[in-house]
């Protein structure tokens, strides 16, 4: 129920976000009055018209004849973010910025950088441009709402990178531990199959006696051997009596 309300409520925030996205390009075309030059009105006519393909067209035309044109740009980064380049709508917006001069310009400018960004998540950047936008023009709501869309969208994905990091850190340390027991089941089993080795080892060796067995086996042969000489001293005192001559 809680994902299917935040659901709803990102919807209604991203149609809102819609809203003043699609309004901005349109405004700033008129703002740069009568400085445009003929090829750049043509590049209006065919924005206007949708026909975004045509209108960048007219304006890389005009960078022939003036490459740092700030309006140029301005407005081939509005083309280029309806046809959904929002790496290249960037760097045009940019460019503009380097030549605009009047605050309210600069303010839209900064702004429709930051809806660059934002459309591709980059919202921390967003939020940086909201906030130059704001700074050339405090009175500018729209950047001001953007700004706080943006904040929230990036709280958000902070969020989903934490839980996803959590995640990922469990996935690894169980990863590890089943390594661990692995290694230990492996030595386990290495040193039963050591203990297998050495007891068949013995096994097939032959009977050996050890040092003690025999020095007593010795000892005992020559404690035999006392007797037996002691036997045949005590036979021959017996049957070497003089005989008698009678």
């Amino acid at each position: 129920m809680r994902d299917f309300v935040l659901h709803i409520v990102f919807k209604r925030l991203l149609f809102g976000i819609f809203l003043i996205l699609v309004l901005v390009p349109l405004q700033a075309q008129s703002w740069f009055g009568d400085n445009y030059k003929p090829i750049i009105r043509k590049g209006n006519l065919e924005y206007k018209k949708g026909d975004y393909d045509a209108a960048a067209d007219a304006y890389n035309k005009s960078f022939e004849k003036k490459p740092d044109n700030p309006t140029a740009h301005f407005n081939l980064g509005n083309t280029l973010y309806k046809k959904g380049n929002y790496d290249s709508a960037m760097t045009h917006y940019q460019a503009s910025l380097n030549g605009l001069k009047d605050e309210n310009l600069k303010s839209r400018g900064y702004y429709n950088l930051g809806n660059s960004m934002l459309q591709k998540r980059e919202f921390q950047k967003a939020i940086d441009a909201y906030k130059e936008s704001l700074k050339s023009n405090p009175s500018n709501e729209d950047a001001r709402y953007n700004l706080s869309y943006a904040k929230k969208m990036l709280q958000q994905q902070q969020q989903q990178q934490n839980k996803d990091n959590k995640k990922d850190q469990n996935k690894n340390d169980e990863q590890q531990k089943n390594q661990d027991d692995k290694k230990d089941q492996d030595k386990k089993e290495d040193q039963k199959q050591d203990e297998k080795q050495e007891q068949q080892k013995q096994e097939n060796k032959p009977n050996q006696m050890t040092k003690e067995e025999a020095e007593r086996i010795l000892n005992a042969l020559k404690n035999r051997e006392k007797d037996l000489k002691d036997q045949q001293k005590e036979k021959g005192a017996k049957s070497s009596g003089v005989e008698k001559d009678w």
